[in-house]
C-alpha cells in the first residue's frame, strides 16, 4: 500500500511539474521614469527623472517567465542622482545636496527576489542604495504589464530618510524643515529582444 502512495504522489508531482510553462525570455531597459515626492512642514515638493543627455544602461537583462508569470529578480538599476529635476533650481540642488550626489552620484536598485499574489501584481524584494548606506525594501504595491514586445514594470513605495543615515534638511534658521519620508513612483520600460542579438 505504502509502495502504490508514493508512486501515485511521483506521478502527481511529475504532471504537476509538467504543466509549469518555463521560458527564458530576454529583454534591454528602455525606459526610465521616477518621480519622488516629499514634504516641508510648509509645502509639498516633487522630482522627476529627467535622463536626456544620460546613457542608458542597455545591458541585456534575461528574464524566466512561468505560467504567465514574469521573474524580475537580478533586474539591477543605476540612477543618477544629477538627472533628478525638481523643477526650480535651489530645490533641485537641495535635493542632490541632500543624496549627496557629489560623493555618491547613483542609486542603486537591485531586485533581490520577487512574489507574485496574482496575475500582474507582486512584491518585490529589493536592495537600495542612498549615498554610503545599503538597505533591504519591500516592495509591495507593484504590477507588470505585458505590452507585446515590451513589458511595463510600475510601483509605489516609500523610504525613510533617516535609516539612510541622511538627516533631514532645516532651512530658515529651522522654520522650514523636511518631513523624514519620500514617496517613491517608477515605472521601467524593457523591450523584447531575440537572444544572443546585438544590441
Amino acid at each position: 500500500m505504502r509502495t502504490v502512495l508514493c508512486l501515485f504522489i511521483a506521478v502527481m508531482f511529475f504532471f504537476s511539474a509538467l504543466g509549469q510553462e518555463s521560458a527564458e525570455e530576454y529583454y534591454v531597459l528602455r525606459k526610465e521614469q521616477i518621480t519622488i515626492r516629499g514634504r516641508t512642514n510648509i509645502n509639498k515638493f516633487e522630482c522627476r527623472l529627467d535622463l536626456a543627455g544620460y546613457v542608458m544602461d542597455t545591458l541585456q537583462i534575461e528574464l524566466t517567465r512561468v505560467n504567465g508569470d514574469f521573474n524580475f529578480s537580478g533586474l539591477t538599476l543605476n540612477i543618477p542622482v544629477r538627472a533628478f529635476n525638481c523643477r526650480y533650481r535651489l530645490m533641485t540642488q537641495e535635493f542632490r545636496d541632500l543624496l549627496r550626489a557629489g560623493e555618491f552620484p547613483f542609486l542603486n536598485l537591485n531586485i533581490t527576489h520577487v512574489d507574485h499574489e496574482v496575475p500582474n501584481k507582486m512584491h518585490m524584494h529589493a536592495s537600495l542604495a542612498v549615498a554610503e548606506k545599503r538597505k533591504e525594501e519591500l516592495i509591495q504595491d507593484c504590477y507588470v504589464e505585458n505590452l507585446g514586445e515590451e513589458l511595463l514594470l510600475g510601483g509605489n513605495h516609500t523610504i525613510y530618510l533617516r535609516s539612510y543615515d541622511l538627516e533631514p534638511p532645516r532651512k530658515f534658521f529651522g522654520a522650514v524643515v523636511v518631513k523624514n519620508e519620500l514617496d517613491i513612483s517608477f515605472e521601467v520600460i524593457l523591450t523584447k529582444k531575440i537572444k544572443n542579438e546585438p544590441h
